[in-house]
């Protein structure tokens, strides 16, 4: 999904930076010596430099990964005045509500705005490596808000 909203992207000519954060030694979260890691200081001035930010995430529990989360608590600040978005990915439809904590939290922690329309596909959204048209047809109407907010902003 997020390989798909980047080749979207960039059909429309808007720069766009797909980073994988299974590529990066990410230390976790511990308020103190974490924010020295090569890793935290790269991931924050991408954030501090970026208009939008779309967190693509697996659901595991009915929330967004720890990755996900650890990322968002390293890079802290530099959310301030940001756009997100979401896309995220479960066994079921039941998980599509996943993000909002996350997103709660970057609303009233750092007054990001949220893209309200977020992509949510379940397993059988997916077969041969290969999404669905309809999950397909939103992720593109996610590249067209992230382009939409990030203008109006």
């Amino acid at each position: 999904m997020a390989i798909e909203l980047h080749n979207q992207l960039k059909s429309k000519n808007v720069e766009s930076e797909l980073m994988d954060l299974r590529d990066y030694e990410i230390p976790i979260c511990d308020g103190d010596k974490c924010y020295e890691h090569e890793t935290t200081i790269m991931l924050r001035k991408k954030v501090e430099e970026a208009k939008c930010v779309v967190i693509s995430t697996p659901v595991y529990n009915f929330n967004v990964s720890s990755t996900a989360k650890n990322f968002v608590e390293l890079t802290g600040r530099m959310w301030e005045g940001k756009i997100a978005g979401f896309m995220s990915a479960a066994g079921g439809r039941s998980g599509y509500m996943s993000v909002m904590s996350l997103a709660n939290s970057l609303m009233l922690d750092f007054r990001v705005v949220i893209i309200p329309k977020h992509v949510h596909a379940e397993r059988s959204s997916f077969e041969d490596g290969k999404i669905e048209k309809e999950i397909e047809e939103r992720i593109e109407g996610l590249a067209k808000d992230v382009i939409k907010f990030s203008k109006a902003l």
